[in-house]
């Protein structure tokens, strides 16, 4: 886990999915605030049953990340020790169908989210994706950069990575 003082506010965006399920209840676990930011576009049924804490421990907000006046707020107010984010158009299908969204998700808005964090002094963030950024190979998949990539998903996630952060 993250090495972060207990009590400590994480925050965890774009978190409906099986890889929020297992974090979020470590991280309450270990005596931390969860902050889970959520677009709800399907509903909150993947949420519901997965939330562990308390209403002191644990928050869940219907936002988007894509809103900079609601990241700064919950910027402000959570005030995270470290925030895992994992929202991203990741999938072959959605990236495809819709690749002017899958980048400004995947780069625009995670690119003004990251400066906006460190402009708060967030210290750790961490870009967390799935295998679907490697698409399927017959090869072992590893991070050779975009090129590897067989989506505009993937190759965004890498590019995100490389990219200098003023």
């Amino acid at each position: 886990m993250l090495l972060v003082a207990p009590m400590t506010p994480v925050l965890l965006k774009g978190p409906a999915s099986y890889i929020r399920s297992v974090l979020a209840p470590r991280f309450l676990a270990r005596s931390h605030q969860v902050v889970i930011l959520e677009g709800l576009w399907f509903g909150d049924e993947p949420l519901r049953g997965a939330t562990t804490g308390t209403a002191d421990q644990q928050q869940v907000i219907d936002g988007d990340i894509g809103d900079e006046d609601v990241m700064d707020c919950l910027l402000r107010r959570y005030s995270p020790g470290a925030i895992i984010h994992l929202t991203a158009v990741s999938n072959d299908p959605c990236s495809a169908i819709e690749p002017a969204l899958t980048k400004r998700i995947n780069l625009d808005v995670t690119a003004a989210f990251m400066l906006a964090a460190k402009g708060h002094g967030v210290s750790k963030l961490v870009n967390a994706s799935s295998a679907s950024a490697y698409g399927i190979k017959e090869e072992a998949a590893c991070r050779r950069g975009p090129g590897f990539a067989s989506t505009i998903g993937g190759a965004l996630k890498f590019v995100i990575v490389l990219r200098p952060q003023d």
